[in-house]
């Protein structure tokens, strides 16, 4: 697993390294028209980065190396998609610097990179053949249901997100304290839901056990915390967005109170994080107190509107959808534990507080 997580990484870190090649080779050379090197670093996040992920959550509870198809596709597929790039690349150049080639150039470029794309082709056949197999051959083995699987993917994905949403904030904030608080908020957003995701994404994989659900209960607190702090960020976002404007002083002091109370009844070993029954009373207390820090920020992004035609109204309505889902799920998920699937529409409003971010920066 390990190994399929570092051929992950290593697509993501040449992704990020092309999107950034992308954008300053067309800024240096003021091209705006469309290029092949645009569609690189999407390319190698997909075909690269989350491909290899789907990998590894397999590789987790089969013995895919075992399988000859599976050892040919590796060698296959890391081939042909780095061939595949590596043209696309030198296509792009071509077109920014308007580099005329000749017949037997544009040939050449052509042929190789279909050559890689068969190789790619080729390899995701492999890919699927394998994993059919390996389903036959795992009889005695846990088999994850198919929407925990999916559940699983989704986690990994979003968390992929996050962490290069992070870097590209820190990346091109050029020291605007604004991006560089939206920096701050992304990978405090990933580090604390990362202690209770990554958990479920084992359980998904490889079953449930004592072990597990004890993670599951320190990553819930973790991430409860790094929640609030989440939305203190989001105030001060909101400060350095809307720097003409001031926050209502009283308002402000609900937020930041309410806030702290909620960390320290985090805090308290009365909330048995780690058991079935948790503690009900105390759920409904902090959560009622969150729920007051959430309408004050709430509050202060429909104050400020669409001043200077950025439409942070969308704030609004991204924090609404992220507690009308979460709140049931912290009240009932224990009795009802199909409730939680409205985690996922929760966390695409947390995606799209991100995105609003990134339309600033880009």
């Amino acid at each position: 697993m390990k190994k399929y997580l570092n051929l992950s990484l290593i697509y993501a870190f040449a992704a990020m390294i092309c999107g950034v090649l992308y954008r300053e080779i067309t800024k240096w050379n003021g091209y705006t028209e469309v290029t092949t090197l645009g569609k690189v670093h999407a390319h190698l996040f997909v075909m690269g980065t989350i491909v290899f992920l789907i990998v590894a959550l397999f590789a987790a509870y089969q013995k895919l190396e075992n399988i000859k198809l599976f050892r040919a596709f590796l060698c296959v597929y890391n081939i042909g998609l780095p061939i595949t790039t590596v043209m696309m690349v030198v296509r792009g150049i071509t077109q920014i610097l308007k580099i005329s080639l000749s017949d037997a150039g544009n040939a050449a470029i052509s042929g190789i990179a279909g050559i890689g794309h068969i190789l790619t082709g080729v390899g995701i056949v492999l890919l699927l053949f394998s994993l059919k197999k390996a389903d036959g051959n795992a009889k005695d083995i846990y088999k994850p249901r198919v929407p925990d699987l999916m559940e699983a993917i989704f986690d990994v994905c979003y968390l992929t997100f996050d962490l290069i949403a992070g870097i590209l904030f820190f990346a091109f904030s050029k020291g605007n304290v604004l991006f560089i608080l939206y920096g701050v908020l992304t990978l405090t957003l990933c580090g604390g839901d990362a202690f209770h995701l990554i958990p479920r994404v084992i359980r998904a994989i490889k079953g449930s056990n004592d072990k597990i659900k004890k993670q599951l209960g320190i990553g819930l607190q973790i991430s409860s915390i790094t929640m609030t702090v989440f939305y203190i960020i989001l105030l001060y976002i909101w400060k350095y967005t809307f720097y003409e404007m001031e926050a209502p002083i009283m308002l402000e002091i609900i937020i930041w109170v309410s806030a702290v109370i909620r960390i320290v009844i985090c805090f308290l070993p009365q909330n048995n994080w780690c058991s079935d029954e948790g503690n009900l009373k105390l759920s409904i207390i902090r959560n009622a107190v969150f729920a007051v820090t959430g309408i004050g920020v709430i509050i202060l992004y429909a104050i400020s509107g669409n001043t200077y035609g950025y439409y942070m109204t969308r704030m609004v309505a991204a924090i609404i959808i992220s507690f009308g889902c979460y709140l049931p799920v912290t009240l009932l998920s224990k009795r009802m534990p199909k409730i939680g699937m409205l985690m996922i529409p929760k966390t695409c409003a947390y995606i799209w507080i991100i995105v609003m971010g990134l339309q600033l920066l880009f």
